[in-house]
């Protein structure tokens, strides 16, 4: 039996993509160009790199298709979409209600498209004069920072330790082995409490977390350091710096703007 309706059958992520794109209807879909819209989708992938957009163009052309046949558009007829029929104005209230609420609730949804694609074409239209904004948590970013910048030392400790109990004489702390192990532990401390605290304010990413994730061509590199070591260098010297998830421009202080940062 042929579906009355091809969209809602879609997966979630599929219609997530296609919405991107103001597709909410079969006949939508159907009266879609492929190449157009897998055009908009990267777009929308450059501007939102958190976003999860992989439709091909080829998976466009087969679902364009598919809400053809579903709908039934003959060859010379496809790309129209046909007028919405308006419902007979003398059904009883019960049916008239169960008839409009999909359609208000399509409305709405619709609606929301549109705004998402109008913020898509500002964002892209001024991508170029964004300027930092203010974040969240700035003392504890820095509280952040400073307890990164403790993770080489503390790795230097794991090495260096060792050498001075098992193979040297000297013993800057006395000669209780305990001392030295409370140092090595007394140098991590201060990160493993403070990585999980301190995140982005726009992408909500840990900000100093060594965990091996896509980096932002943004982030801060500075030669044999890595990014979060170098993110929290950026912020103890400029109290600024950009998110390595997100590549958002940040600073610790200054006047909050009114206006939400889109990303």
């Amino acid at each position: 039996m042929m579906h009355t309706s091809f969209f809602p059958t879609l997966p979630q992520d599929t219609q997530r993509q296609l919405k991107l794109c103001g597709i909410t209807t079969d006949a939508q879909l159907a009266a879609g160009v492929a190449d157009r819209l897998h055009q908009e989708l990267l777009a929308a992938k450059e501007l939102f790199p958190g976003e999860d957009i992989r439709l091909t163009k080829a998976e466009l052309e087969t679902l364009i298709q598919n809400a053809r046949e579903i709908i039934g558009i003959p060859e010379e007829r496809q790309g129209y979409i046909p007028p919405v029929i308006e419902q007979p104005k003398f059904l009883p209230i019960e049916d008239e209600i169960e008839i409009n609420a999909p359609k208000q609730e399509e409305a709405e949804l619709a609606a929301e498209t549109e705004a998402f694609l109008g913020q898509l074409k500002r964002s892209g239209k001024h991508k170029g004069e964004r300027r930092p904004i203010t974040c969240g948590h700035p003392f504890l970013l820095l509280c952040g920072a400073f307890a990164t910048i403790l993770v080489p030392f503390f790795i230097l400790s794991l090495i260096g330790l060792p050498y001075i109990l098992l193979l040297s004489d000297f013993r800057p702390l006395g000669n209780d082995e305990v001392v030295y192990s409370l140092l090595a532990f007394l140098l991590i401390v201060p990160y493993l409490i403070m990585v999980r605290l301190v995140h982005c304010s726009v992408c909500h990413m840990n900000t100093f977390t060594f965990r091996n994730y896509p980096y932002h061509s943004k982030a801060h590199r500075f030669p044999l350091l890595g990014v979060p070591i170098s993110t929290a260098l950026r912020i103890i010297f400029f109290l600024r710096y950009t998110c390595p998830a997100c590549g958002t421009e940040q600073k610790l202080f200054g006047k909050r703007s009114r206006h939400r940062h889109s990303h």
